[in-house]
């Protein structure tokens, strides 16, 4: 009967435990960090003189923070790449109109292996900046680079392509916590010509590779540099038919 009566409270105790509201449902989950990042974060290339462009994208940016200006190095290899074109992004404009007095961006500053730039919100002409402040994710500015190594074939080379000293900057001249997401370069030249996927053998796979890049060029949403056989800026049927005429061969 003892144990019957001790087992009726237990389940009685646990009724109640289940009925309390929980502390750790109750917290809301912190908010994430803004962060920049380098995108694409993997970039692909097969022949030297090649050239691609990455963006730096601020994410996470919330509007209570009140961000002002943003700041970033982007350091690479030199002995790889070359820097041929920097370009503003958009993500300042839209928070920069009247009565602030638009972006004024800084720089391009040249290291010998970084870049530097920057860019900030005027404030209007009593130094003070109006709501809405930026928020949400947007372009930072675009680097564009020129391939000026190449490996012997069925090698590789490649670097990383790293943000530092980053700063985002609210309207108070303090530092907002963030992260830094860095990416990569490489260039493969391939031992044979359509083995797009580096395995060795130019077959089905190689195929798809192409299809999905057909009729793209640089800037287009599915453009991949590799598909370019020809590298002539575009993939098309010249492409294809290179592919076709080594279908099936290994190395």
């Amino acid at each position: 009967m003892f144990a019957t009566i001790a087992l009726i409270v237990i389940m009685l105790a646990g009724l109640v435990a289940l009925r309390q509201p929980s502390t750790l449902q109750a917290q809301a989950a912190p908010a994430p960090l803004p962060y920049l990042s380098v995108e694409p974060a993997m970039n692909h290339v097969t022949a030297v003189n090649e050239t691609f462009t990455v963006s730096i994208v601020a994410h996470n940016i919330n509007a209570s923070s009140q961000l002002v200006g943003i700041e970033f190095r982007l350091s690479y290899d030199p002995g790889l790449l070359q820097i041929v074109a920097v370009n503003n992004g958009s993500f300042l404009e839209p928070f920069a109109g009247a009565p602030n007095q638009g972006v004024l961006y800084l720089g391009p500053s040249y290291g010998t292996d970084y870049v530097m730039r920057g860019g900030f919100i005027v404030p209007d002409p009593d130094a003070i900046w109006h709501a809405p402040f930026p928020s949400g994710n947007g372009t930072v500015a675009t680097i564009t680079f020129k391939v000026i190594f190449e490996p012997p074939a069925g090698e590789t080379a490649g670097c990383d392509l790293t943000l530092f000293g980053t700063r985002l900057v609210d309207n108070a001249v303090q530092i907002i916590a963030h992260d830094a997401i860095k990416g990569h370069f490489e260039i493969a030249v391939p031992t044979l010509i359509g083995d797009l996927n580096f395995d060795g053998i130019v077959d089905i796979f190689d195929a798809l590779v192409l299809a999905n890049a057909f009729g793209s060029s640089p800037g287009d949403p599915h453009w991949n540099i590799l598909a370019d056989i020809n590298h002539d800026g575009t993939v098309d049927i010249y492409d294809a038919i290179l592919l076709a005429n080594h279908f099936g061969e290994t190395g």
